[in-house]
């Protein structure tokens, strides 16, 4: 379930057995009673529910948690063999599927929308960070510089932004491309 999406049909079938199961059923021997319907047995227990888990989330969750390991561990085996097969010039959160993809590549890239959609890159060497493609800054309303792109700039880097000779940013440069609206974002 960590590695491969499994279809509805398995799952819902899993779950109408694990419901059986729960109650006394076996198979056509329908002697049990089932008190309680599988969407209520699925509820979490602070809603006063048992907290059974959807197989079909449970998969997704398993499946979110490798993409973010290829995401934040980029070192460990699996990371490279994967980088060095479906994207070796980018990042998990920037490729696109392929032309033959493999079942497990499929299954992770899933859900590489969500994670794109609630990642935030943490700024440490810049050296990666794209400044107008990439969600960086530090205040929740807005991840993503709110100007227009500089053509003439191309692929303008974070890292751009900051003096060559230590850690602090160049004010100057900073408020003559965004404008002090973006420079108090970037603060």
């Amino acid at each position: 379930m960590g590695v491969f999406r499994l279809p509805h049909d398995l799952c819902a079938f899993n779950e109408h057995m694990l419901n059986s199961f729960s109650w006394g059923c076996s198979g056509s021997q329908a002697s049990g009673i089932r008190w309680m319907a599988w969407s209520r047995l699925c509820v979490c227990k602070a809603d006063s529910g048992i907290g059974f888990q959807r197989l079909s989330d449970f998969n997704t969750v398993l499946l979110r948690k490798q993409a973010w390991r290829l995401l934040t561990q980029p070192s460990y085996l699996v990371a490279r063999v994967f980088a060095a097969r479906y994207y070796p010039r980018n990042v998990f959160l920037d490729v696109q599927l392929g032309s033959n993809p493999s079942f497990v590549c499929c299954s992770l890239w899933s859900n590489q929308q969500l994670l794109h959609n609630g990642c935030r890159w943490r700024i440490g060497s810049r050296s990666k960070v794209r400044v107008w493609d990439d969600p960086w800054l530090p205040k929740n309303e807005c991840l993503y510089v709110q100007s227009d792109r500089i053509a003439v700039l191309g692929d303008f880097r974070v890292c751009h932004l900051m003096y060559a000779n230590g850690p602090s940013r160049n004010e100057s440069l900073v408020h003559g491309l965004f404008g002090p609206k973006c420079e108090e974002a970037t603060s």
